[in-house]
């Protein structure tokens, strides 16, 4: 497997502010955000560990990146805003330096939402990480900007 190559130069550490829409079109709630980013398993994962504020009360998350040989890009995300006790694989691709992939999640017995983060780094100094919401088939499987985190090295 190869190394995670043209991302290796966002590890260090970040600060920034995350918009959070809890609906579509919403006006989005703001907060202050950081994150510190490694490279793990022999420099084959990029590890982000993010922290942001929820209504006053502490929130965290953890998005693995890493490329795969069979399925282009592959991440594994959690989050304790989002994703209570559950851990979503993501596969996508990568297109120059910005890395986009999709998983899923079900609310009870419901028919499968899907979900997509973007990592798109910005020279050096920034990057950006986008979550979209995407309703499910039968509703149109129409996308919905989710989370915006705007990251500058600290």
């Amino acid at each position: 497997m190869a190394g995670i190559g043209s991302i290796a130069h966002l590890v260090g550490t970040w600060t920034g502010r995350t918009l959070l829409w809890l609906t579509p079109g919403s006006t989005p709630l703001e907060s202050p955000t950081d994150a510190a980013v490694y490279s793990i398993a022999g420099d084959r994962v990029l590890s982000i560990d993010y922290g942001w504020v929820y209504e006053g009360a502490s929130q965290d998350g953890r998005l693995l990146v890493a490329p795969d040989d069979t399925e282009g890009m592959h991440m594994v995300w959690c989050d304790s805003f989002h994703m209570d006790a559950s851990i979503m694989d993501l596969v996508g691709a990568a297109a120059g330096e910005a890395i986009t992939a999709a998983g899923s999640y079900r609310l009870g017995d419901a028919e499968a939402w899907g979900w997509r983060i973007e990592l798109e780094p910005r020279g050096d100094d920034a990057f950006q990480l986008r979550m979209y919401n995407i309703l499910p088939e039968s509703m149109g499987s129409a996308e919905a900007l989710a989370v915006q985190a705007d990251y500058s090295r600290a």
